[in-house]
């Protein structure tokens, strides 16, 4: 016989509906014999289908031996249609899917060994392999929560251990670049100081130049206008940027134009030039433009480095601007020729 079988599609179907109204109580062999017969099976066809049933067990535990958890529950699944009441068809078929479950870890297949687990408990109270089949799911859901939450302990130690990294790393560049700026600053600070040394020497060589008689007050003129408009020439040392830094040396320019004008006249008058106070001014801003010109390239030095760094990855992600380099004209940076002879 085979499931196409009307009188044993007939058995089947009264069979689980029976056993569905009653699941406290499962069907005897009696009971099951009964509804076959009921159904329009012969004596012979009853025993044919429980010898089928014993061939789907035995074909269903060969392949649980091996492991192949589909192919058991399949032959499995057959038998325990045909004798649903066998202890052995239910409690195999748990473990079947019990396998199966363990392999691919699908809640269905879990919820399918449980219940034929609880059949096999229902046709024999307190059987030990039953028992254990389901302290097995039981610690497998567990191991398997545990597992879930290891993976995610993991993941999350992984993934905070990487954020840390990257913000050190950021941190580590970004105070680099900061340090970078800082030392731009600094040396602009230089900058600054020996161009206002040079500017408060210049009061002084005008005093001394306008005490010699006959000299030319247009150039002291030009010397007091270039001083004054540089004393409103702001340079943020924070940005240095290319036009403020490019207004500062306009200035500086136009005030050392007017300087040199000044000395080369004063160091041709006799009367200047046999001025002590005179010659040591001389001195004193030869030695301003000496440090002016050292500060102008140690400075250009840091911004250098800077520019280079805030450049190269991974500072060129963190947004800092470049600086501007100290440019002078052409001609410019020409400290004034003077002569103390």
């Amino acid at each position: 016989m085979d499931y196409g079988d009307d009188r044993l599609q007939r058995y089947l179907n009264k069979m689980m509906l029976l056993q569905d109204a009653q699941r406290e109580k499962p069907l005897s062999d009696e009971e099951l014999k009964q509804i076959a017969l009921e159904s329009g099976m012969s004596e012979s066809d009853w025993q044919a289908s429980q010898e089928a049933a014993q061939g789907y067990l035995k074909s269903g535990k060969g392949h649980l031996t091996f492991g192949n958890w589909a192919d058991a529950a399949r032959d499995l699944e057959q038998a325990n249609a045909l004798m649903p009441n066998s202890l052995e068809a239910n409690y195999t078929l748990a473990q079947a899917y019990k396998g199966y479950w363990m392999e691919k870890r699908d809640p269905a297949h879990k919820e399918m060994a449980e219940k034929y687990a609880n059949r096999a408990l229902q046709i024999r109270p307190g059987h030990a392999q039953t028992i254990g089949v389901l302290n097995d799911l039981r610690e497998g859901e567990k191991q398997a929560v545990q597992s879930k939450t290891m993976r995610r302990i993991v993941i999350g130690a992984v993934a905070g251990g990487f954020f840390l990294l990257m913000l050190i790393f950021y941190i580590l560049t970004n105070n680099a670049a900061v340090s970078q700026a800082e030392e731009v600053a600094k040396k602009w600070a230089q900058v600054e100081n020996v161009y206002q040394r040079r500017a408060d020497l210049i009061p002084k060589l005008v005093q001394t130049v306008q005490a010699a008689a006959n000299f030319e007050r247009e150039i002291l003129e030009k010397l007091s206008k270039a001083q004054g408009r540089l004393q409103a020439i702001r340079v943020d040392a924070d940005k240095l940027s290319g036009e403020d830094l490019a207004q500062f040396q306009k200035g500086q320019a136009e005030l050392s134009a007017s300087l040199n004008q000044l000395l080369l006249l004063a160091q041709k008058n006799p009367e200047l030039s046999a001025n002590q106070a005179f010659r040591d001014l001389l001195v004193q801003i030869e030695g301003s433009e000496n440090r002016i010109s050292v500060e102008r390239k140690r400075f250009n030095e840091a911004v250098s480095d800077y520019n280079a760094y805030i450049k190269r990855f991974p500072a060129s992600l963190l947004g800092f601007d470049e600086k501007a380099y100290f440019k002078m004209e052409a001609g410019a940076d020409q400290s004034p020729q003077i002569n103390l002879q």
